[in-house]
């Protein structure tokens, strides 16, 4: 049954990052030691898909940590235990400059919409009054309206507190702006008296999916003639690895996932089944994988050296600062990595949504 519309809870803002391999958003503010900070949460970016005719859904009594979201008439389970509901033959997904455009990108934005009402104790409908999303690069400029107009308005999805009864999302108003803005942002409001109007600022965000580069003086106003993005992200690196470790391995969501992991926390090895794998001895796999793309966005920037802050932000962060610096090692002075570079994009995201919020009032 469809929900009445009276809105049980209302939240002014929010911002949500639909990432290759993760999801994340922000759930609201709290007081913490160094002031008001943003609450963040993530769940992994795989929708599972249930063929054949739709399901009832299980009731408030299930433990594992996934909702089912039905999204224009195909079923998904999304949400933090949804490795489970992967099945064997489950491939992993590759870099799709049209991934904002399915069924499963939506059903991963309702799974974020789940957990926010479930963080804000929402046992009714919700109202979002500003929500903050982005977009690779490679695709703002195409896809921005497309996307600000389908996650605007009304989405039923089952209710936090019983998945057997829906509740209404109303999103009111949708800002679409380019991942690396959120880095930006946040950076800067965090790091302010070392940021001056004139600094020149470079935000390289790697993902899941892409790797995008982002030019802007300490203003914030881009120069989009030097930003640009190309679909090489941690995804290709961990797929190279797992390549390299074992022909056919990449096509394991699983173990992909904890090849990325391990990259991305500079473990020095990946345990997959009996075999122990020793990283390092994979890491030409990765610096070849980067190569092009670091080439492709030093050519693209031009005089790197003239760069006063290099920040490096995203899920794979750790893995494209080391790799940068084996490439440039003279702009390690200049080279910064973000503090929670996976949270980053998304906490800037939730400042844009208050930006806006003051704009419009």
């Amino acid at each position: 049954m469809v929900p009445s519309g009276k809105v049980h809870k209302k939240i002014q803002a929010a911002g949500i990052d639909v990432g290759f391999f993760s999801t994340k958003f922000s759930t609201g503010e709290a007081l913490g030691q160094s002031g008001t900070e943003i609450l963040v949460d993530q769940f992994p970016s795989f929708a599972a898909r249930l063929d054949g005719p739709f399901k009832p859904r299980k009731d408030a009594s299930d433990s594992v940590d996934v909702v089912t979201i039905d999204y224009k008439d195909v079923q998904f389970k999304v949400g933090k235990s949804v490795m489970s509901f992967l099945g064997s033959n489950t491939r992993a997904r590759s870099s799709n400059e049209e991934y904002c455009k399915s069924a499963g990108y939506m059903a991963l934005m309702m799974g974020a919409f789940f957990y926010i009402a479930k963080a804000n104790d929402c046992r009714g409908n919700l109202a979002i009054e500003h929500l903050t999303i982005g977009l690779p690069l490679n695709t703002i400029m195409t896809h921005d309206e497309y996307l600000a107009g389908v996650v605007s308005g009304e989405h039923v999805i089952p209710s936090p507190f019983d998945p057997a009864t829906d509740m209404k999302v109303i999103v009111r108003n949708v800002t679409v702006v380019a991942q690396p803005q959120g880095a930006i942002v946040n950076f800067t409001n965090r790091l302010a008296s070392k940021v001056k109007e004139e600094d020149m600022c470079l935000v390289l965000d790697m993902g899941g999916g892409t790797f995008d580069w982002f030019v802007c003086d300490g203003a914030l106003q881009p120069d989009y003639a030097r930003c640009g993005a190309t679909n090489r992200g941690a995804l290709g690196c961990a797929n190279a690895v797992a390549n390299a470790m074992c022909p056919g391995l990449q096509n394991d969501p699983r173990s992909v996932s904890k090849i990325d992991r391990a990259l991305r926390c500079g473990e020095e090895s990946v345990t997959i089944g009996p075999d122990v794998f020793h990283l390092e001895k994979y890491w030409p796999a990765v610096q070849e994988t980067l190569e092009e793309a670091l080439t492709e966005m030093a050519g693209r920037v031009g005089m790197l050296n003239t760069i006063d802050h290099i920040l490096f932000t995203g899920g794979g962060a750790t893995i494209l600062m080391k790799a940068f610096l084996t490439k440039f090692p003279a702009l390690e002075k200049t080279s910064v990595l973000d503090h929670e570079p996976v949270y980053s994009n998304v906490r800037g995201f939730h400042q844009i949504s208050h930006l806006m919020e003051v704009l419009e009032s």
